[in-house]
């Protein structure tokens, strides 16, 4: 440190130029304060007034704010409608595929029913015709069975009554052979006319020998010949009255209708035997398929 001391220059305050260029007047501070009537007693303003003075200034939406909060708008209401729509659509899909499958299923199970009905009543017909039909076909041969006795019987009974009545009422030789001789082709001719001795006995007690001479008959006895018989013949023709004939020719339908009836029997009888061994194959038949089948199920 220097020995020497630096003397402070010394300024002239009567220069005011130069004065001015080293001093300038500085002016004291403003301290006091405008007290707001509104203030408490520390100088605090209520909130209202503090949040109005802190407010910030909110400008007005523009155009472009508007349409883009617009489109927002439509944006959102159009997938909520979207959402909307969706869920209603599924539920309505469902709702209408649960209805759509209750009724399927219905119509299909009541048409599988039906056809399970029918076959269950074909099969049931089925066998109810063949238990008719084994019913019916023994009757069927019963009838004709009955019919062709009845038959027989009437046949037999027909001949029974005539040969009853022609020895009972032995007279009606006389109108045997009055027909025996008109069925002569020729009838002034010399006739031969056999009959049995009584009834030979009868016709020569009713003519004279004048009358049998006169009509050209010849009355011969044939022991061989039954009651009721007649043969009459002349030349060239022969007549046979006998009561076998006369009866046959009276009952030949009847004995027709009785050779059918022998013939259908026969048939019948046939066909019976016949169905009743295919029956009794197809039972067989069944049968083994039924133990085919219990014996491929699993136990």
């Amino acid at each position: 440190m220097s020995s020497s001391s630096v003397e402070p220059e010394s300024i002239d305050l009567n220069d005011s130029a130069a004065a001015n260029n080293e001093f300038q007047q500085w002016q004291l501070p403003d301290v006091t304060q405008t007290t707001n009537v509104d203030a408490n007693l520390f100088g605090r303003y209520s909130s209202s007034e503090q949040e109005t003075e802190h407010d910030e200034y909110i400008a007005p939406p523009t155009l472009a704010d508007i349409e883009h909060l617009q489109k927002e708008a439509e944006a959102e209401a159009r997938e909520q409608g979207f959402e909307q729509g969706k869920n209603e659509g599924l539920e309505k899909g469902r709702l209408d595929g649960l209805a759509q499958g209750h009724e399927e299923g219905f119509e299909q199970g009541k048409q599988q029913g039906l056809e399970q009905g029918l076959a269950d009543s074909a099969d049931l017909l089925t066998k109810l015709e063949k238990i008719v039909t084994q019913i019916e076909q023994p009757l069927s041969v019963i009838d004709t069975q009955v019919e062709a006795c009845l038959l027989a019987l009437s046949t037999n009974l027909a001949k029974a009554i005539v040969g009853s009545e022609i020895k009972t009422h032995p007279e009606h030789i006389l109108s045997v052979l009055r027909q025996g001789v008109e069925a002569l082709p020729v009838k002034k001719q010399e006739v031969v006319i056999r009959l049995h001795p009584d009834d030979a006995n009868l016709v020569e007690q009713a003519y004279s020998a004048a009358q049998l001479e006169r009509n050209q008959w010849i009355i011969e006895s044939d022991p061989s010949l039954q009651a009721g018989d007649c043969f009459v013949s002349s030349q060239r023709s022969n007549v046979d009255m006998r009561l076998a004939s006369r009866s046959e020719a009276v009952l030949a339908a009847l004995l027709e209708q009785q050779h059918q009836l022998e013939k259908q029997l026969q048939t019948a009888l046939s066909d019976e035997i016949e169905k009743a061994s295919k029956l009794q194959s197809q039972d067989q038949g069944l049968l083994e398929s039924n133990d085919e089948q219990s014996s491929s199920e699993p136990s």
